[in-house]
């Protein structure tokens, strides 16, 4: 390997749309089957140092695995992947175009760094709290939250052209915006997107809405009685008959069973009603 070593090190090229890219093998072939098998087994590619990658790779997209492959060599400790927003790449972008070259080069280390800096970018901008408080700290003219949402839409997208299995993640970030945020958003979004978007944040409300109806909590369940184990069956009769004469708990009752609440709902589900017809 590098490190250590004073004797001269093997450089190959590596062509990405006619362009080659000067690497030294180490890097490249360190945790990648695939530049493994093609530098170093009996093929052509091993004997002229010289590779094509594919029509499916760009060069920036190499250039960006380049980086990350030498910063993740000479890190010390634990390498995170942390992007700085390129110009009409977002953070969340650049980190998936890492973790799809890593699937194709077969280097599940680079993989891995790259699916916990997508889960870093998108976790820690995207929880609720993070949202609501991105959102009453902008101005009305300030464009953020809504370019943070359209970004998690355009990421969403190309996870589908990916094939990458980072479409729930990209649904739930969003579904966690403020409801007065997707209100202005919904005619924008994309309804392939949209739908699963507000079918996730119509859950997240049910749940904190009617915990206990969709979630009965393991205390209500009645305890087994000691006597009851060793009843006759006459007697196991007479308590079930007696039991279900019984009134059903609310928790239980089906939803023709259930009482027409004389509460109003929530202020966030009647702006939901009033906006989308829902």
């Amino acid at each position: 390997m590098l490190t250590g070593s004073r004797e001269p090190q093997d450089i190959v090229t590596v062509m990405v749309e006619k362009r080659g890219f000067k690497v030294y093998k180490a890097f490249l072939v360190k945790d990648s089957k695939y530049f493994e098998r093609a530098l170093e087994g009996p093929f052509v590619d091993g004997e002229t140092q010289t590779i094509e990658v594919g029509d499916d790779v760009t060069a920036k997209d190499f250039g960006y695995y380049i980086d990350a492959l030498y910063r993740s060599f000479f890190a010390r400790g634990a390498f995170q992947f942390r992007p700085r927003q390129q110009a009409g790449l977002s953070r969340m972008e650049l980190c998936l175009r890492l973790w799809r070259l890593s699937d194709k080069f077969l280097n599940r280390p680079m993989q891995a760094i790259a699916r916990e800096a997508l889960n870093h970018c998108l976790r820690t901008r995207c929880y609720p709290d993070s949202w609501s408080r991105f959102y009453n700290t902008s101005s009305i003219s300030d464009e953020g939250p809504k370019d943070l949402a359209l970004q998690i839409q355009s990421f969403f997208h190309l996870c589908q052209e990916f094939g990458a299995p980072f479409q729930d993640l990209a649904v739930q970030s969003a579904s966690n915006m403020p409801i007065q945020l997707l209100v202005e958003l919904h005619d924008e979004l994309d309804i392939d997107f949209r739908g699963p978007v507000v079918k996730k944040f119509l859950e997240r409300l049910a749940s904190a809405s009617f915990p206990s109806a969709r979630f009965p909590s393991a205390s209500l369940k009645r305890p087994i009685e000691e006597d009851e184990l060793s009843e006759s069956p006459v007697a196991k009769r007479r308590r079930k008959r007696k039991r279900s004469q019984a009134p059903i708990p609310q928790h239980r009752l089906t939803q023709t069973q259930q009482p027409k609440r004389a509460d109003k709902p929530g202020w966030e589900m009647e702006l939901f009603h009033k906006a989308f017809g829902y």
